[in-house]
């Protein structure tokens, strides 16, 4: 059978007839009782209330008794009235402003949560706290006071790890190293030692003659455990480790936590959202074990004719931005073997250990115990590298080699430990000298530097 091939047509809609308004009429006997009715209601009437009344009595209700109708007694409470005459208890809506607002439009009363990222107090309530009146026991003299997250930093081989073990030691002893203070009473002392192997550590404290050092049961010391299976549970290794350290801190029970050194945390402490975490962990357990913490660091290659400073410490500016108070370890220049103790930050105790003042000291043994002896103050201005025409020309044969290898000036400036506007000035003398032959009055000495050959 074969289909005729089908026809289409393309209709255009018909328009749909204008709608007619038709008002609405109500039927003479409901507008009768409605005028009626609203001849007896009270001038207040709130359309929101609802009233619940019993099945039995609403069978019998008529459509005039549904009406609801409120009515005030003398005591002012409103209450609903149906026309039969009965009354009912009534619930009225979350939603009525003129429950929830004060009659005065201001909002009404908040409490914060205290247990929400905050403490709030007013001025008042905050002097009147006596938990923190007296003043904080010291550690270290000024430099280190008792619920401080303080940092330690020093160049390599300076003797950070020697100092850190001769104050835990005073700290678990509550006896003051010769030259500081220590008014805190003996107290346990956990300290991180990533620096050490145990066999250095014996060497250090201990000798032929005099056997072991006597350390005190309060003093803690704990290493990293390279085989732990516990580390593969956790995301990363930040994560373990931060971990650990509040377990062993609430095992050893300890009041002071040192921890030797900060890049072993591996944290990223060059970089700021590093540092930054760094900073908040420590700052966070040491509020919620009430606790003293101390972190030994390093400094990069600086400048020996120069004052330290807090720029000195190696890693991002946040870690001492974050930190209570900071002290370093500088190396004479002038005595060999000598060196000083100069305060960086303070914010809980004055600074006494400053540029003009700095406590010298010398690395000594004692029997089985190396420690610092301290011997006097000076200025730090005594103890720093001369900027003599020597030492010029030395960094200026630094900058010019790794110039020569093509590195820019910021790459050359962290390499050595300058500023990049002293790398800067350095190649464009290095430059001058170069093209200005007949003016340079030390050829000989620009010939050599420009070769390499100084």
């Amino acid at each position: 059978m074969q289909y005729a091939p089908t026809q289409f047509q393309i209709m255009k809609p018909k328009k749909s007839p204008e709608p007619t308004f038709v008002p609405f009429v109500r039927p003479p006997e409901i507008e009768a009782m409605r005028n009626k009715l609203r001849a007896h209601l009270p001038e207040y009437v709130d359309e929101d209330v609802i009233y619940d009344k019993p099945a039995e009595a609403s069978a019998d209700c008529s459509f005039i008794s549904q009406i609801q109708v409120i009515r005030v007694d003398d005591d002012g409470f409103r209450k609903i009235v149906a026309p039969d005459g009965a009354e009912y208890d009534y619930l009225e809506d979350d939603d009525d402003e003129d429950e929830d607002t004060p009659e005065n439009n201001e909002p009404a009363d908040y409490e914060y949560d205290t247990s929400g990222a905050f403490t709030i107090r007013s001025g008042a309530e905050w002097y009147a706290q006596t938990d923190d009146l007296l003043p904080e026991a010291q550690l270290f003299g000024d430099l280190w006071v008792q619920n401080d997250l303080c940092i330690m930093f020093a160049d390599t081989n300076t003797g950070k790890s020697v100092l850190a073990v001769q104050i835990a030691d005073s700290i678990s002893r509550g006896l003051p190293i010769p030259g500081f203070t220590c008014t805190a009473g003996p107290a346990p002392v956990l300290y991180f030692d990533f620096e050490l192997s145990d066999h250095q550590f014996r060497s250090r404290y201990s000798s032929p003659e005099h056997g072991k050092y006597p350390f005190t049961g309060g003093f803690y010391r704990a290493t990293l455990n390279d085989y732990s299976p516990k580390q593969w549970r956790f995301a990363t290794f930040e994560e373990f480790i931060s971990n650990e350290i509040e377990n062993a801190l609430i095992c050893c029970k300890a009041r002071t936590l040192i921890i030797d050194n900060i890049s072993c945390l591996r944290y990223g402490t060059h970089n700021t959202a590093g540092a930054l975490n760094l900073m908040q962990y420590l700052q966070r357990i040491k509020r919620t074990y009430k606790i003293s913490i101390l972190v030994l660091a390093h400094t990069p290659k600086r400048n020996p004719s120069k004052p330290i400073s807090r720029n000195d410490l190696q890693g991002s500016k946040m870690l001492i931005n974050l930190a209570d108070s900071a002290f370093a370890i500088g190396e004479s220049r002038q005595q060999p073997g000598l060196k000083y103790l100069k305060q960086i930050k303070q914010r809980g105790a004055p600074e006494t250990h400053g540029a003009d003042n700095v406590c010298l000291g010398r690395i000594t043994r004692t029997g089985s115990f190396i420690h610092f002896t301290f011997t006097g103050h000076s200025h730090e201005s005594d103890h720093l590298a001369p900027q003599t025409e020597q030492y010029r020309r030395a960094t200026e044969n630094r900058i010019a080699e790794p110039s020569r290898q093509g590195q820019s000036v910021r790459k050359i400036a962290v390499q050595l430990g300058l500023a990049p506007t002293t790398i800067f000035r350095a190649l464009k003398k290095l430059e001058q000298c170069g093209k200005e032959e007949d003016e340079c009055a030390d050829m000989q000495m620009c010939e050599s530097l420009l070769s390499g050959k100084l």
